[in-house]
């Protein structure tokens, strides 16, 4: 695996690091929009690849948004749909990575 796969791979790795592992994946799904924390979480580490930057970059407007629970404001249900479809079918191939690089002790996170 070359350094820019690893580093690609980041947000993904840092996730399963902290405890999500795929057989928890659908439950932290299913519970995600109780847990606001990790919800916040989980937009800050994937929505900037899907939202536009000039979006993204509004510092204030996103802000906004998480702090008062108001992903509408950034994502649309469909975008919201389509990461959380990425998150669940890529959970088992980033678990695997994240094993891998633990094992040969390059596991970075952050």
């Amino acid at each position: 695996m070359t350094r820019e796969e690893l580093q690609e791979d980041v947000a993904g790795r840092a996730l399963l690091a902290e405890g999500l592992v795929p057989d928890k994946c659908g439950q932290f799904l299913w519970n995600m929009r109780k847990n606001t924390t990790n919800y916040v979480a989980f937009m800050y580490r994937f929505a900037p690849v899907l939202l536009p930057s000039h979006i993204w970059n509004d510092t204030t407007k996103v802000q906004m948004a998480l702090m008062n629970n108001n992903f509408g404001d950034l994502l649309t249900v469909g975008d919201e749909a389509f990461l959380l479809l990425v998150f669940d079918n890529y959970m088992s191939t980033w678990h695997e990575k994240m094993l891998i690089e633990k094992a040969k002790g390059n596991l970075v996170v952050g």
